[in-house]
């Protein structure tokens, strides 16, 4: 929420949180055209509790937006038909998707322009890079609201091990 907020736009966030809590499977969904890239991911995130959906393409991608509903999508920008940067702005122009929570995951070199129009459009941003996974695995948690504790010891580990190396950098 952006400041000021009223108790009417507060009431509104609660009730979307609990929504979100109180559902037994959540799903994500998945846009990555590396094949390798995108089973990892997969992987990475599938649980008892998360359905993981990927699609390799922009067309896929609005497809499933526009037939599922999803709790969380992660996106990579550097499609093959679509740019990331197009189906973010159709996203956040949607009456029904526009605020689906979107982390975006690429390789991509950003300029300072991409970076704060991605800021507007985008929850997070990872760069693929040296603890890239273990921080896409945080910031999934994050937004399905999981509970580190109830996931398994893996996966606890490494959200432990993204903790100490924001700890190692702010040394």
């Amino acid at each position: 929420l952006t400041k000021p907020v009223n108790s009417e736009k507060l009431d509104e966030a609660f009730k979307k949180i609990k929504k979100l809590i109180s559902k037994p499977l959540k799903k994500v969904l998945i846009v990555e055209d590396d094949k390798i890239i995108r089973k990892s991911i997969v992987e990475l995130i599938k649980d008892d509790n998360i359905l993981p959906v990927a699609v390799e393409t922009g067309k896929e991608t609005f497809e499933k937006l526009n037939s599922e509903k999803f709790d969380c999508m992660i996106l990579d920008l550097g499609l093959e038909d679509i740019s990331g940067f197009e189906i973010l702005e159709r996203i956040r122009k949607s009456k029904t998707i526009y605020n689906l929570p979107i982390i975006i995951y690429t390789g991509t070199e950003l300029s300072k322009d991409d970076n704060e129009k991605l800021q507007k459009y985008a929850n997070s941003i990872i760069l693929k890079g040296a603890y890239s996974f273990e921080r896409l695995l945080s910031e999934t948690t994050l937004f399905l609201h999981q509970v580190e504790s109830e996931m398994p010891e893996e996966k606890q580990r490494m959200l432990e091990a993204t903790i100490h190396h924001k700890e190692v950098i702010l040394e």
